[in-house]
This record gives structure tokens, C-alpha cells and sequence, in this order.
């Protein structure tokens, strides 16, 4: 006599795709129903539950807004990779109080993402924004960017919180704007192409590395202190800053 066991195999790395499969209840990230993990439907997690969660909004699955209601990390889970694909156009609001962290890359072809006021947002990996319509919205919690930041579309507003880009910062199209917290690129700084960069707020804006502006557009209205290292191309730079 045999017998079969049928389960859902959680493997190490796991890869979770929006749903939004109970948001008659909710629309939050924590709620395990508005997951499928790995193809299998949901299970009784959500992404943090290993050191290397896959999590993917695709569009085509379930085009709908998203909650992030608890921190992505807990202990030595955290995300791996995050991508929001250029099919999905909805909104992802990281709550006040709570912190969005990757190991790895977060890809944003679509969408918007919205940290709110004290909400904190840390990108281990390469952060890519290359969503025509999408947008980022900072609070007043920390942004920090451990690799490299690449924008190529869309529009990225940082909030009143300390922003800290540890790797080389790359704007070829869209609207970037500095708000009213302090910014430091201990990269390279590259303009380019149709890029916008707009400096604001009383806080300081400081370059560690080489300014590069090959075309775009580079605006300082901020009244703190802009810092640049070595200009190495500066074709049109305005400063109206104190």
C-alpha cells in the first residue's frame, strides 16, 4: 500500500508575484492571499521569508495597488530583487513607520512606488527607473542607494530625508528633483541626454566624485550648500543657490 503526499514546496529562494488575489479584504503586502509564490498559489507566507525573495509586480497577473504594511526585512530575510514591469501601472505605498530593503536590484519599468513620511527605503543593488509615466516619491525617512542609480524616464522626488547614493548616479531622461533633504553622491554624477535635475530645499547637495553633464539639464535653486568634487564635462549648469 502507498501513499502520495501532495504539498507546495517552499524552496530557499522564492519567487512571489502580486495577486492581489483577497484584496476584497485587503490590498496589503502582508496579507499571504494576494500572493502566488513560485506558480503554486499562495502559501503562508510573504516576501522576507529568506534571505532571497524574488518579488515581481507584472501587470498582466493583477494590475492594483499595493500596501507595504511591515518592514521587508526581518533579521537576515530579506528581499532580493524587486521589479516592477513596464505592464503595471498602479501604486505601491510603503507606509509610514515601516522599511523597504533590497540585497539586490529594484527595477522599475512601471509604475509608481510612494514611501510615506517616515517610511525608509534601502536599495542593496542597482536601482533602474525606466518607466515613461512611472514615478517615485520619497517621505521624510531615508533614502539610501548602495550601488548604482540609473535613470532613464520617468519622475524620482526625494522626500525630506537624508539621501545617500554610495555608487555612480546616472540621469539620461526625466525628472529627478532634490526636495528638501540633504543628498550626497560619493559617485560619479552623469546628465545626459533629455535628463533633468533639479536641486532644491536649504539642504546641501554634495558630489564626492566627478561631475560629468554631457547634455540635460542641472537646476540649483537650493539655499545649503552645493558640493561638487572635480567637474569633468559641464556644458549648462544654473545655479541660483546662495
Amino acid at each position: 500500500l502507498g501513499f502520495v503526499l501532495a504539498s507546495k514546496i517552499i524552496l530557499a529562494q522564492a519567487v512571489y508575484t502580486w495577486t492581489c488575489g483577497d484584496c476584497g479584504t485587503n490590498s496589503n503586502w502582508s496579507n499571504v492571499n494576494n500572493w502566488d509564490v513560485d506558480g503554486f498559489g499562495p502559501n503562508s507566507t510573504y516576501p522576507n521569508n529568506s534571505s532571497s525573495d524574488i518579488v515581481i509586480f507584472d501587470g498582466g497577473t493583477s494590475n492594483t495597488n499595493c500596501t507595504i504594511d511591515v518592514n521587508t526585512t526581518q533579521g537576515s530575510n530579506k528581499i532580493s530583487s524587486f521589479t516592477m514591469n513596464s505592464g503595471y501601472s498602479s501604486t505601491i505605498t510603503l507606509n509610514a513607520g515601516f522599511t523597504f530593503e533590497t540585497t539586490g536590484a529594484f527595477d522599475m519599468s512601471g509604475g509608481n512606488f510612494t514611501a510615506t513620511t517616515t517610511a525608509i527605503v534601502i536599495v542593496g543593488g542597482a536601482f533602474t527607473e525606466q518607466a515613461s509615466a512611472g514615478t517615485f516619491t520619497g517621505g521624510s525617512g531615508a533614502i539610501t542607494m548602495s550601488s548604482t542609480f540609473t535613470q532613464s524616464a520617468g519622475t524620482f522626488t526625494g522626500g525630506s530625508g537624508t539621501h545617500t547614493f554610495t555608487g555612480n548616479f546616472t540621469l539620461s531622461a526625466g525628472t529627478f528633483t532634490k526636495t528638501t533633504g540633504n543628498m550626497t553622491v560619493n559617485g560619479t554624477f552623469n546628465i545626459s541626454g533629455t535628463g533633468t535635475f533639479n536641486s532644491g530645499g536649504t539642504n546641501a547637495l554634495t558630489i564626492n566624485n566627478n561631475f560629468n553633464q554631457t547634455g540635460g539639464t542641472f537646476n540649483s535653486t537650493t539655499t545649503g550648500n552645493t558640493i561638487i568634487s572635480t567637474v569633468a564635462a559641464n556644458p549648462s549648469v544654473s545655479f541660483t543657490s546662495s
